[in-house]
């Protein structure tokens, strides 16, 4: 638990976290997932919409429903158990995630798409 940290500094306590747990009933874009991933650190996940769609298709992170302390507990307690080995594996893989679906230039495509879709005449959109 760190709590509030400087901006500058979040990437680099990320980067030396053991897992990073998001435990939030709700979300726009999880900034702080990402950030954590893109650190190369192991994420457990609530089982929501938003997280679902960064990490649906990531079959090594785990989701827990959002209130289930014990899930939480669960997959905490699953983490220690690993060697730094295995979790700094989980944080690769997690970092190639986010790098393969998240960086600036193919978020900044998507979202043009969708405003290009969007823009269309209404007659074009059936």
């Amino acid at each position: 638990m760190r709590g509030l940290i400087p901006r500058e500094e979040v990437f680099v306590a990320c980067a030396e976290a053991d897992v990073f747990v998001s435990t939030s009933n709700g979300e726009g874009l999880p900034v702080a997932v990402l950030e954590a991933m893109a650190a190369g650190c192991p994420v457990i996940l609530s089982d929501i919409p938003p997280h679902r769609e960064l990490a649906d298709d990531a079959g090594f992170v785990p989701f827990v429903r959002p209130g289930d302390a014990e899930g939480f507990a669960r997959e905490i307690r699953r983490y220690r158990a690993m060697s730094s080995d295995e979790r700094r594996e989980i944080g690769r893989r997690c970092r190639a995630h986010v790098s393969a679906r998240f960086t600036l230039p193919i978020m900044r495509a998507a979202t043009d798409a969708v405003y290009l879709e969007t823009a269309r005449p209404a007659a074009t959109h059936r």
